[in-house]
């Protein structure tokens, strides 16, 4: 195993509620960084275009927008007290795929008669089962209560998955009252801003340093670095001649755990004529496997025409051959084959131009004609 990069947390999704015209009284639901929905959940009603609260009113939340493109998204019309408890509010939806230590974070102005107690909710499945998290509540009205925030670093099962959701929603069960000491209404809403998840990638095993091959003689010398190691039993070294198909030719002993570069070295004694592909399978000591990158190394020599001078046909040896064509050295296209081999018994003495097509690229050899 190679020791993973430490990294930031990164934003999965983020609404600020905002619309570029200098009126925070329109906005939109869409996310303003990354993919998600929000919406109302429970009966609740919200705008998605107009209809926006300021953002900016009773202190204004984080949001750093201009005063009159802060836009905050307003949720009313919440179920009568005492009943229907832990149904009404929003839905986060979220893919964390690739991402674990979710987090999630949000501002919220309550109005004077809104609920003043809310529970957040999660679910692993979609939204078929749900969990209550933590809970939170205001001590006043008509303000904002910035950056309330939950991290669910100890819930695994919201890491990696397609299918998270969120729900922050009323509490109306005990006689609950807004903050300000102004009685619950059904009309009283809530306002949102700056609704975010975010993720710290999942550890992936660290590129290696360098990857790199070159022909010397009729040898292939290899050699990788890595940055550091944890339990790495060995390396194995594959080789394709056409990118696909690898096959076993060599074994590298592994450095076990080290947090220091370490450099390896192996030769190909026995390359493939024209294109070969090198891979590095790594391998830990409990077995787990991880491929590693894939090089590309020209063998010398491998497009050049053989016998040369011929006299009835020649044929090269590398690489997957798509067509020959043969001119002459004023250009003129002699003959052509769709195989490595080509005649040329009915061309009089002289020099001419061999090119050679392959799926990656062509070569032009000089060719030799003798009778």
């Amino acid at each position: 195993m190679l020791l993973p990069v430490c990294v930031a947390a990164q934003t999965l999704v983020q609404w600020n509620f905002n619309t570029p015209d200098s009126d925070n009284a329109t906005g939109t639901t869409s996310p303003s960084t990354g993919t998600g929905t929000i919406l109302a959940v429970g009966g609740t009603t919200a705008p998605t275009t107009t209809g926006f609260g300021r953002g900016n009113s009773n202190g204004g939340s984080t949001d750093p927008a201009a005063d009159a493109d802060d836009s905050g998204w307003p949720v009313s019309n919440f179920p009568v007290q005492g009943t229907a408890d832990k149904t009404a509010g929003i839905e986060i939806q979220v893919s964390t795929l690739g991402y674990n230590q979710i987090t999630v974070s949000w501002d919220q102005r309550h109005s004077n008669s809104s609920p003043a107690n809310l529970i957040l909710q999660y679910s692993t499945d979609g939204g078929a089962n749900w969990i209550d998290s933590d809970a939170f509540a205001a001590n006043a009205g008509d303000t904002w209560f910035n950056s309330r925030t939950k991290s669910f670093a100890a819930v695994t099962a919201l890491n990696n998955n397609p299918n998270v959701r969120f729900r922050i929603l009323a509490v109306l069960s005990g006689g609950a009252y807004a903050g300000s000491g102004g009685a619950y209404a059904t009309t009283g809403n809530w306002r949102f801003d700056m609704v975010t998840v975010t993720g710290t990638p999942l550890p992936l095993p660290v590129s290696l340093v360098s990857f790199s091959g070159r022909a010397v003689g009729e040898s292939v010398s290899l050699e990788w670095k890595t940055a550091s190691e944890k339990n790495n039993s060995h390396f194995v070294v594959e080789r394709a001649v056409d990118a696909r198909t690898f096959e076993s030719i060599g074994t590298v002993p592994g450095r076990g755990t080290s947090a220091v570069s370490q450099l390896y070295q192996y030769t190909d004694r026995q390359p493939e004529a024209g294109v070969n592909y090198y891979r590095l399978r790594q391998v830990d000591a409990d077995g787990t496997v991880d491929y590693l990158r894939v090089i590309s190394v020209e063998t010398a020599g491998a497009f050049d025409p053989y016998p040369n001078p011929a006299t009835d046909r020649v044929q090269v040896k590398g690489g997957r051959v798509r067509a020959l064509m043969l001119h002459s050295l004023q250009g003129q296209l002699l003959g052509r084959s769709d195989s490595r081999e080509i005649a040329i018994g009915h061309l009089p003495p002289g020099a001419y131009l061999l090119r050679t097509y392959l799926e990656t690229g062509e070569f032009a050899s000089r060719l030799v004609v003798k009778k």
